[in-house]
């Protein structure tokens, strides 16, 4: 898709090339003599088919530039300038001692950035001087409300809050244990609300900050022996999409940002349950944590929203449900051969 967005679907690229074919006519003709008769005499090599061919190129190539203007238009509030001071925001990073959680602690901190790890966990490794952990369990209102009162004390009112932490069970509907359903979504739902209803009233207040929320490909695709994970990671879409509108019509606070990450299955310890002979037919682009960290760091240090699906080819599942019930059916059993070392 890239190579298509930079070329053929590439404005500054075929409206050139249509330019010379109406204006220079004869430099098309003596470059197709250059080339073997069977080649120079195709149909689609002759100018009126190829100014055709350019012409729907150029306009496809403006819709799509429209339609990404648009989008950033769309996902930012109709603001898309703000200033950011790196040496004066604070990064929150939940679930930060581990995975993707402890790369972006590190990258921002290597940035110069003062970050905050919360997590139940000590990190692994000692943490930069401009990197703080604070032990914290983020289900708990009691707990997450108590560290953050230490939080503004010790540092200031965090400008960029990046909810990361998640668990997932692995396990069949009728397995699943209440308490492990209930820890799900704590972790990967409730914790979310909870750190949001924290932070964001000083964001607000200030019409400035970065709402960052990890979701999943499996906001838009269920599959067997993943369901709690799955509605968890629906109901998080919801949350970003909801706090987008709170902030536009209820909270006046356009210049906070919001970005949401459905990233597909990441080698980290959630997915090291997973054992099938066909998990690699299924997800020949297992993401590493470094693949998920570098967009999420990159887009913070942008300054912008966005909805981001990684790898990006996988947009497509975006549109899962618009597509007859047969079709969504038959992409979902493909997923079947997922299976669980238990």
């Amino acid at each position: 898709m890239n190579a298509l967005t930079t070329t053929i679907l590439n404005p500054l690229f075929t409206l050139p090339v249509l330019i010379g074919l109406h204006r220079h006519p004869d430099l098309y003709q003596s470059a197709l003599t250059r080339l073997p008769a069977s080649i120079a005499s195709h149909p689609r090599l002759a100018p009126a088919a190829l100014k055709s061919a350019a012409a729907v190129a150029l306009g496809l190539g403006l819709v799509r530039v429209a339609n990404a203007y648009l989008s950033r238009r769309a996902l930012n509030c109709g603001v898309l300038k703000d200033t950011w001071n790196w040496e004066k925001e604070i990064v929150v990073v939940t679930g930060g001692s581990g995975g993707i959680g402890d790369l972006l602690v590190r990258k921002f901190a290597a940035r110069g950035i003062t970050v905050i790890s919360l997590d139940i966990v000590e990190p692994k490794e000692e943490l930069p001087p401009n990197a703080f952990f604070y032990r914290t369990d983020l289900t708990s209102s009691t707990s997450l409300s108590t560290t953050a009162a230490l939080i503004r004390t010790n540092h200031g009112s965090p400008t960029i809050l990046i909810n990361n932490a998640g668990i997932a069970t692995w396990s069949t509907i009728l397995s699943t244990t209440e308490s492990d359903i209930r820890r799900t979504f704590d972790v990967n739902t409730i914790s979310y609300f909870l750190t949001i209803k924290e932070f964001l009233p000083d964001m607000v207040k200030n019409n400035h900050g970065h709402i960052v929320t990890l979701a999943s490909i499996a906001s838009y695709v269920t599959i067997a022996q993943n369901v709690d994970y799955s509605a968890s990671k629906a109901a998080v879409m919801a949350l970003h999409e909801g706090l987008k509108q709170e902030l536009k019509h209820r909270y006046n606070a356009p210049r906070v940002r919001t970005t949401a990450i459905h990233p597909i299955f990441i080698a980290t310890p959630l997915v090291n349950k997973i054992s099938s002979n066909n998990t690699q037919s299924f997800y020949p682009d297992l993401l590493q944590p470094e693949d998920v960290a570098s967009r999420v760091f990159n887009q913070v240090m942008k300054g912008e929203s966005a909805n981001i699906v990684i790898p990006e080819k996988l947009q497509i599942s975006r549109l899962l449900r618009a597509l007859p019930w047969w079709v969504q059916e038959l992409i979902r059993d493909r997923q079947k051969g997922v299976a669980v070392d238990r």
